[in-house]
């Protein structure tokens, strides 16, 4: 509950309140690096849900300018599938990846159009 919001609360997904109570206890702190993209996880279609093996994956919406999507070159309109192998159903999901992996790049599998692309893109440290 959030003081002084008259009685409304907000629930977190066990799924993520598990990793960030991890990362919490490891570090103290959770730093989210950032790809420089507006996304939305969205339904697919039956065609797009065979090719990625789910029924789920997270639309680009946009892309700013001179950030690591940019250089990585993903596009508005841009279904992401994986990240580092993992499937990428939900925000949430991108977000456990780029919090969570060791390596400085991400690989990720992008549905564009009809053809499936790997991307590697480097997140950007947020201060």
């Amino acid at each position: 509950m959030i003081p002084y919001a008259a009685g409304i609360g907000f629930a977190v997904p066990a799924r993520t309140a598990s990793w960030v109570a991890a990362v919490l206890i490891q570090h103290g702190e959770v730093r989210r690096p950032t790809l420089g993209i507006a996304v939305r996880a969205e339904e697919l279609s039956p065609e797009a849900a065979r090719a990625a093996g789910h029924p789920r994956a997270v639309r680009v919406l946009g892309v700013e300018p001179g950030t690591p999507a940019a250089e990585a070159r993903l596009s508005e309109g841009d279904l992401l599938l994986e990240a580092n192998g993992n499937p990428v159903d939900t925000l949430d999901d991108l977000q456990r990846v780029l919090v969570l992996s060791a390596p400085p790049q991400i690989e990720l599998t992008v549905l564009r159009g009809n053809a499936l692309r790997r991307l590697s893109i480097q997140p950007r440290a947020v201060a």
